[in-house]
Protein backbone atom coordinates (compact mmCIF):
# COMPACT_ATOMS: atom_id res chain seq x y z
CA UNK A 1 0.00 0.00 0.00
CA UNK A 2 0.75 3.89 -0.27
CA UNK A 3 3.65 4.90 1.76
CA UNK A 4 1.59 6.48 4.52
CA UNK A 5 4.00 8.09 7.44
CA UNK A 6 5.92 10.83 5.04
CA UNK A 7 9.40 8.68 4.59
CA UNK A 8 9.12 9.40 1.28
CA UNK A 9 9.19 13.22 1.90
CA UNK A 10 11.90 12.54 4.49
CA UNK A 11 13.93 10.76 2.40
CA UNK A 12 13.39 13.61 -0.78
CA UNK A 13 14.43 16.81 1.97
CA UNK A 14 17.53 15.21 2.98
CA UNK A 15 18.44 14.08 -0.65
CA UNK A 16 17.53 17.64 -1.34
CA UNK A 17 18.81 19.69 1.51
CA UNK A 18 22.50 17.41 1.08
CA UNK A 19 22.08 18.68 -3.29
CA UNK A 20 21.90 22.03 -1.88
CA UNK A 21 24.92 21.71 0.40
CA UNK A 22 26.66 20.47 -2.01
CA UNK A 23 26.08 23.53 -4.67
CA UNK A 24 26.40 26.33 -1.82
CA UNK A 25 29.76 24.04 -0.92
CA UNK A 26 30.62 24.65 -4.98
CA UNK A 27 29.41 28.02 -5.28
CA UNK A 28 31.71 29.39 -2.08
CA UNK A 29 34.66 26.80 -2.87
CA UNK A 30 38.28 28.94 -4.23
CA UNK A 31 37.90 28.16 -7.65
CA UNK A 32 38.41 29.28 -11.49
CA UNK A 33 34.91 30.45 -12.54
CA UNK A 34 35.37 27.68 -15.68
CA UNK A 35 35.98 24.98 -13.11
CA UNK A 36 33.17 26.17 -10.83
CA UNK A 37 30.82 26.27 -13.96
CA UNK A 38 31.54 22.85 -14.94
CA UNK A 39 30.83 21.66 -11.29
CA UNK A 40 27.29 23.62 -10.77
CA UNK A 41 26.41 21.61 -14.24
CA UNK A 42 27.23 17.78 -12.83
CA UNK A 43 25.41 18.81 -9.62
CA UNK A 44 22.25 20.64 -11.60
CA UNK A 45 22.85 17.15 -13.61
CA UNK A 46 22.45 14.89 -10.58
CA UNK A 47 19.77 16.90 -8.87
CA UNK A 48 17.79 16.20 -12.29
CA UNK A 49 18.42 12.54 -12.30
CA UNK A 50 17.28 12.58 -8.53
CA UNK A 51 14.16 14.28 -9.52
CA UNK A 52 13.28 12.26 -12.08
CA UNK A 53 14.06 9.28 -9.97
CA UNK A 54 11.89 10.17 -6.87
CA UNK A 55 8.92 10.97 -9.87
CA UNK A 56 8.79 7.85 -11.46
CA UNK A 57 9.08 6.52 -7.55
CA UNK A 58 5.99 8.67 -7.22
CA UNK A 59 4.25 7.87 -10.08
CA UNK A 60 4.22 3.81 -9.42
CA UNK A 61 3.23 4.53 -5.79
CA UNK A 62 -0.17 6.50 -6.93
CA UNK A 63 -0.81 4.43 -9.79
CA UNK A 64 -0.50 1.31 -7.67
CA UNK A 65 -3.37 3.33 -4.75
CA UNK A 66 -5.28 3.58 -7.82
CA UNK A 67 -5.47 -0.03 -8.76
CA UNK A 68 -6.08 -1.21 -5.28
CA UNK A 69 -8.61 1.94 -4.76
CA UNK A 70 -10.32 0.12 -7.82
CA UNK A 71 -10.14 -3.38 -6.35
CA UNK A 72 -11.95 -2.41 -3.53
CA UNK A 73 -14.53 -0.22 -4.85
CA UNK A 74 -14.99 -3.11 -7.38
CA UNK A 75 -15.73 -5.69 -4.18
CA UNK A 76 -18.20 -3.39 -2.87
CA UNK A 77 -22.03 -3.81 -3.13
CA UNK A 78 -24.03 -2.36 -4.87
CA UNK A 79 -25.56 0.02 -1.77
CA UNK A 80 -21.87 0.42 -1.04
CA UNK A 81 -21.12 2.10 -4.06
CA UNK A 82 -23.52 4.42 -4.33
CA UNK A 83 -22.29 5.41 -0.49
CA UNK A 84 -19.08 6.12 -2.24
Amino acid sequence: MADRDGSGLVLLSFIVGGIVGGILGILFAPKAGKQTREDIAEATSEIKKEAEKFSKEAKERVDGFIKESKEVIAKLSPKEKAKA
